[in-house]
């Protein structure tokens, strides 16, 4: 195909490959994204703005639910809903902070540990 199909896409940056790209709609101008985070600011300011916290997984047994994902070989583990929903006790909403290493370390020990007995 011509171009712009044929080009290598640059994703240093989310502006569309050329000037006609279909996508180039939903790419706000700078203005306008500044105007938007001004008035995010104001809003939280207003409203006491919610800071979101974190909740930390660092033990693989945290991940007792799974989700089927096209193109995966296998479930994606994911947290029970009491973990998604907030802090245990608080139902204040966060985000989820996945220690993946220690996670992975603490799956191949257990299995490890499960297939050598």
């Amino acid at each position: 195909p011509g171009p712009p199909a044929c080009q290598v896409p640059d994703f240093t940056h989310y502006r569309p490959v050329c000037s006609r790209a279909m996508t180039a709609r939903h790419v706000l101008d700078p203005s306008r994204l500044c105007q938007l985070l001004a008035d995010e600011a104001a809003w939280m300011q207003d409203h006491g703005g919610n800071v979101l916290k974190p909740t930390h997984i660092i033990d693989h047994s945290a991940m007792d639910h799974s989700v089927s994902v096209e193109g995966l070989p296998c479930a994606l583990p994911l947290p029970g809903r009491t973990i998604l929903a907030g802090e245990a006790g608080t139902e204040e909403p966060g985000f989820l902070c996945l220690d993946w290493a220690h996670s992975a370390d603490s799956f191949l020990r257990q299995t490890s540990a499960t297939e050598t007995s």
